[in-house]
């Protein structure tokens, strides 16, 4: 009898110990594990490594002063996505990625392609460096969808570095290049064969959608994907964020070959 109790507290004790750990991984991190990547999937990843072809970055190139943009600081927290992606990772779509690679520096990746359908994600300013790197960055003055106009942040942006991040239960959904999860990847990586390497891949990006939202789900009036209020910004900021002329000017294109137009800009 004092052997079955014995066994009972040990199945109990690891039980607890399996329902931590996965409280205690991200929510991406939990989807990758629990991911089973169909034939086709493995088949797309596969073709998708062996067309890979490193991008060479070529510096010191001549462009005209007003071209010229300063780099962007590095940050101590990188996402794990950088980790096989570049830092301006939208290079398909030639109207529109320098605007999108401009949300990159201060949206993260995983609030435009981590959609889940049956789970309703939190969006908070999520801290990339500082003291803080790796935490919600707190807006104390937000109460109960209420905030005080006076004390609204007059820069939207809580402290350098911050992205607007998805949460769940008070927690980044996302995972980072130095956590363990992503250093037992890249090891994993390393060893692999090409079509492990495919597994991994699709394991990877099974949780991600490869389209990200349209500009009007963040940046219309009806049914805002963010609530800005709760992010801190101002009714001004919160105006011309919705109000902005380029998601306009990218709302009225329904052709993908259409061309930009500087005149079109002043509609």
């Amino acid at each position: 009898m004092n052997k079955l109790k014995m066994r009972l507290v040990f199945v109990m004790i690891f039980s607890f110990m399996a329902c931590q750990q996965a409280v205690a991984d991200s929510l991406y991190q939990q989807w990758v594990n629990q991911a089973e990547p169909d034939d086709k999937q493995l088949q797309e990843s596969l073709k998708k490594i062996k067309e890979h072809k490193e991008i060479e970055m070529r510096g010191e190139l001549f462009t005209p002063i007003f071209h010229q943009r300063s780099e962007s600081p590095e940050t101590s927290k990188q996402p794990v996505c950088m980790a096989c992606h570049q830092k301006l990772p939208h290079r398909k779509n030639e109207r529109s990625r320098t605007f999108m690679n401009r949300h990159s520096q201060y949206i993260a990746c995983e609030t435009c392609h981590m959609r889940p359908e049956k789970i309703k994600l939190e969006y908070q300013w999520l801290a990339y460096d500082g003291d803080e790197a790796g935490q919600m960055i707190a807006n104390p003055e937000y109460q109960e969808n209420k905030l005080d106009k006076e004390n609204r942040r007059k820069k939207l942006i809580p402290q350098p570095g911050a992205r607007v991040a998805p949460f769940y239960s008070d927690r980044p959904v996302l995972e980072f290049k130095d956590d363990e999860f992503a250093r037992k990847i890249k090891a994993d990586w390393k060893d692999a064969s090409e079509r492990e390497r495919a597994g991994i891949h699709a394991r990877l990006h099974m949780p991600l959608e490869k389209k990200g939202v349209e500009c009007q789900q963040c940046h219309g009036k009806e049914n805002p994907m963010l609530d800005l209020i709760a992010l801190g910004a101002t009714d001004e900021q919160i105006e011309k964020i919705q109000r902005n002329t380029i998601v306009r000017f990218f709302v009225r294109f329904k052709k993908d070959d259409e061309r930009i137009r500087i005149k079109e800009l002043l509609k």
